[in-house]
């Protein structure tokens, strides 16, 4: 029979840190995609109100759907195509990091503690109507580049909404 593995207070101390870390980066990442909400928002009532193609927004949407809706308002095709360039492009850089705001929110967290004393992140989600719960693991490294670029972009989002508003 194997006894059971006790890790010493070093290493307990060691984990502990890391996930106080990890929970800090969590909410600052939800913190990030909620100011990413707001500003969806606010673009998207305020792009009602325009003469001729404000009729085309839909307000009061949840918020992947109101993503996805600004994303068409301005891509190439879209009635605000010229003066929503830059947010389209914008977007386009968030989106593939987009679903990870439903497992910051409300995916079940866990730290591992991989090889070469590599953390890693997991989280197990199941969208709403899914039979399949998702996972996935991001590195330490990987998930502080995550946090970073949605910091940069989400500042460059509010930039271009406001080019947007002023345009139109």
């Amino acid at each position: 029979m194997t006894a059971p593995f006790k890790p010493d207070q070093q290493s307990m101390n060691t984990f502990a840190a890391m996930s106080g870390q990890v929970e800090k980066w969590r909410g600052e990442c939800i913190q990030h995609f909620a100011e990413l909400q707001q500003i969806i928002e606010d673009l998207l009532r305020l792009l009602s109100g325009v003469p001729v193609h404000g009729s085309k927004v839909r307000l009061g949407q949840h918020v992947g759907n109101a993503f996805k809706q600004l994303r068409e308002l301005t891509d190439a095709k879209g009635p605000f195509a010229s003066p929503g360039k830059a947010i389209s492009e914008t977007l386009a850089e968030i989106a593939p990091w987009f679903e990870w705001r439903a497992h910051l929110t409300h995916g079940v967290l866990t730290v591992w503690r991989g090889r070469n004393d590599k953390w890693l992140i997991a989280f197990a989600h199941r969208p709403i109507g899914e039979d399949v719960v998702r996972t996935y693991a991001l590195t330490w490294e990987e998930a502080r580049n995550m946090q970073k670029l949605l910091k940069e972009r989400i500042a460059a989002a509010r930039d271009d909404a406001l080019s947007l508003v002023k345009a139109d």
